[in-house]
């Protein structure tokens, strides 16, 4: 992003969240959405579906993760003061701010998202070539 706004490349993929306040503010500007459709808070932004990239419906989301070793009362005070903070007012005003959408999956419909994101996204990145190491 810093490159970005010194002029040092032309473009980059970035997550709205983190590129909302150097578009308010005049740094830069966002040309397409990763997404099926337009967000909406930037209703002038086409989404990348939109603009002819039907594969590119690929919304940013973040997940929080620990070792499976953790033991289980950890993991339960982990979930609830998550619990607490992501079904905040606040937490969600903040997310809207920032053009991001509240998705707090648990249990067995976590699993079930990141399972689908695998299966959706293993044959792109097989035919990418990339490896982990």
């Amino acid at each position: 992003m810093t490159d970005l706004v010194a002029g040092q490349i032309q473009m980059l993929f970035d997550a709205v969240v983190t590129a909302m306040p150097l578009a308010q503010d005049g740094s830069i500007r966002i040309l397409g959405a990763a997404s099926a459709a337009r967000q909406p808070g930037l209703p002038d932004v086409p989404s990348l579906v939109e603009l002819g990239f039907p594969h590119l419906d690929a919304p940013n989301w973040f997940g929080i993760f620990a070792p499976s070793a953790v033991p289980p009362a950890v993991l339960a005070r982990l979930r609830n003061a998550m619990a607490r903070i992501t079904g905040s007012q606040d937490w969600e005003a903040q997310l809207r701010v920032r053009q991001a959408t509240p998705f707090s999956p648990t249990g067995t419909a976590l699993d079930e998202f990141l399972i689908s994101e695998r299966t959706r996204w293993e044959a792109t990145v097989r035919a990418s070539g990339a490896t982990a190491t």
